[in-house]
């Protein structure tokens, strides 16, 4: 399970690099900015939920 948690963890960086460098660079497609954004949003729900399996049930 754990090992669950830190990929999703990764994942989670990985988005939000996706978003950072694409919210910084002002002429990119604003729909690649929302998919973007709603990617890093679901990675923090995952990780969230992953974190309170894990680690508050016991």
């Amino acid at each position: 399970m754990k090992l669950m948690f830190y990929t999703i963890e990764v994942n989670l960086l990985l988005w939000l690099g996706v978003c950072g460098m694409l919210w910084s660079e002002p002429t990119q497609n604003k729909s690649i900015t929302h998919l973007a954004t709603l990617g890093c949003a679901l990675a923090a729900l995952c990780q969230h939920f992953a974190y309170h399996r894990i680690y508050k049930k016991r």
